[in-house]
C-alpha cells in the first residue's frame, strides 16, 4: 500500500467535510472582495469630498477677496 490517498474513493463523510470547507475558503474569498471594494468605494468619495470641500474654500476665498 502506499501512503497516498486515492482521490477517486471518498467516503460520504470525507465528501461532506471537503465540500464544507471549499464553501468556507469560497465564502472567505467573497468577503474579502467585497471589503476590499468598500473601503475602495468609501476612500473614493471621501478624497471627492476633500477635494470638493477645498475646490469651495478656494473659490469662496477668492469671490471674497476681490470683492
Amino acid at each position: 500500500m502506499s501512503n497516498k490517498l486515492d482521490k477517486s474513493i471518498y467516503t460520504a463523510e470525507t465528501s461532506i467535510i471537503e465540500a464544507r470547507i471549499s464553501d468556507i475558503k469560497t465564502r472567505i474569498m467573497m468577503i474579502g472582495r467585497e471589503t476590499r471594494f468598500a473601503s475602495g468605494f468609501y476612500a473614493g468619495i471621501v478624497k471627492g469630498f476633500v477635494v470638493g470641500i477645498t475646490i469651495s474654500l478656494i473659490l469662496f476665498g477668492l469671490i471674497l477677496h476681490y470683492l
